[in-house]
C-alpha cells in the first residue's frame, strides 16, 4: 500500500519517550496495516525554535501525533501541543493528542484541531508510578492506536479468496502425544497447509491436494472444522480470505516440502503449539482441530 508518514511530536514525552510510541506504533500497529510506515521523531524544542520546519516537517504527513503530560483546558491557551494540532488541521492531516493524564473539563468537549485524545494512564495512579510506567503505558496505547487504524484501513474490501486447508493431526506411538502436521510457509511463518481452490474442486478436495503438495502426506479427511475469515493489505487493496478447514489423517507418504511454497513441513507436538511463531488465525482452527480430535478419538 501507500508509504504512510507520521510525524511524532510529544511536548512531556521527549526524546525516547517519542521513539517508544513511534517503534510501538510501527511494529505494533501500522506496519500490519501498510506496507511501509515511516516515523519521524522530534524533541518538541526543535519546533518550539523554529516553526518554519515544522511546517515543512508536517506538510506531506498523513498523520499527526502529539501530546503533554496533562492535556487539559489549559492545553487550548496557547500550549505547544494546540499551537502543532492548529497548523496541522490548516493543512487537513489528522491529529492525535496523548496526554500522561486528561482533564475532566474535555470530557466534554476538547479543541476541534484534535482528531482524537488518548490517555495513557491506563489506571489510576501516583505521580511517581505515572513516571515510571510512563514507558510501558504509552507503548499499550499506541499499539491500540495502531491496531485501530488497522482495522479501519482493511475496512474496504477489493478482493475475496476461497481457500481451503487441512489440519493433520496423530498420535505419536512413542510417547502418546498428540502432533500435528504444519509447514513453514515462504514469510517464514509456521501454519497448517493450505491453499487456493481450484475450478471444479470441492473445498474438501483443495485442502487434501494442498496437504499434499506442500507436505507430501497423503492424507483421508475426517471432519470439517469450519472456516476462517482474515482480511490483509494486498497489491494496494484489501484482500478478504475465507479458509475452509478439514480435520485429516495421514495415511501415507513422507514429509516433502513444496519447492517455491514451503521452506520446510514439520510435525509439532501439542505442548509446543502456544510458543510458535505463527498468525492469530492459526492458533483457533489449531484449538478447533484438537478437539474434535479428542471427541473423535
Amino acid at each position: 500500500m501507500e508509504q504512510v508518514k507520521i510525524v511524532v511530536a510529544m511536548n512531556a514525552f521527549k526524546g525516547s519517550m517519542s521513539s517508544v510510541l513511534a517503534s510501538s506504533m510501527v511494529a505494533d500497529g501500522f506496519s500490519k496495516g501498510f506496507r511501509e510506515a515511516r516515523v519521524i521523531t522530534a524533541p518538541m524544542a526543535d519546533f518550539i525554535s523554529d516553526a518554519v520546519d515544522l511546517t515543512t516537517l508536517i506538510e506531506d504527513a498523513s498523520l499527526v501525533i502529539t501530546g503533554e503530560g496533562r492535556v487539559d483546558s489549559q492545553t487550548a491557551m496557547g500550549k505547544v501541543p494546540c499551537a502543532v494540532a492548529s497548523l496541522a488541521s490548516d493543512l487537513g492531516i489528522p491529529v492525535l493528542v496523548i496526554g500522561g493524564a486528561i482533564g475532566s473539563d474535555l470530557v466534554c468537549g476538547f479543541p476541534p484541531e484534535f482528531t482524537a485524545l488518548f490517555d495513557c494512564a491506563i489506571r489510576p495512579m501516583t505521580v511517581s508510578e505515572a513516571v515510571s510506567e510512563g514507558p510501558e503505558n504509552l507503548r499499550f496505547v499506541s499499539e491500540q492506536i495502531g491496531r485501530t487504524a488497522r482495522a479501519f484501513a482493511l475496512l474496504r474490501v477489493t478482493r475475496k479468496d476461497v481457500c481451503a486447508g487441512g489440519i493433520v493431526v496423530r498420535q505419536n506411538p512413542e510417547t502418546g502425544g498428540r502432533e500435528v502436521l504444519l509447514v513453514a510457509d515462504r514469510y517464514g511463518m509456521v501454519a497448517p497447509p493450505k491453499g487456493h481452490v481450484e475450478p471444479g474442486e470441492s473445498t474438501a478436495q483443495a485442502a487434501a491436494r494442498e496437504v499434499r503438495e506442500e507436505t507430501g502426506i497423503s492424507v483421508d479427511l475426517r471432519a470439517p472444522l469450519g472456516s476462517i475469515r482474515y482480511r490483509f493489505p494486498q497489491d494496494g487493496g484489501v484482500t478478504e480470505k475465507m479458509v475452509h478447514y478439514f480435520l485429516m489423517e495421514a495415511i501415507g507418504g513422507g514429509l516433502t516440502p513444496q519447492d517455491g511454497e514451503t521452506l520446510d513441513a514439520f510435525w509439532v507436538k501439542e505442548t509446543d503449539l502456544p510458543g510458535l511463531n505463527t498468525y492469530r488465525e492459526t492458533h483457533i482452527v489449531l484449538k478447533r482441530a484438537l478437539e474434535a480430535f479428542e471427541r473423535m478419538g
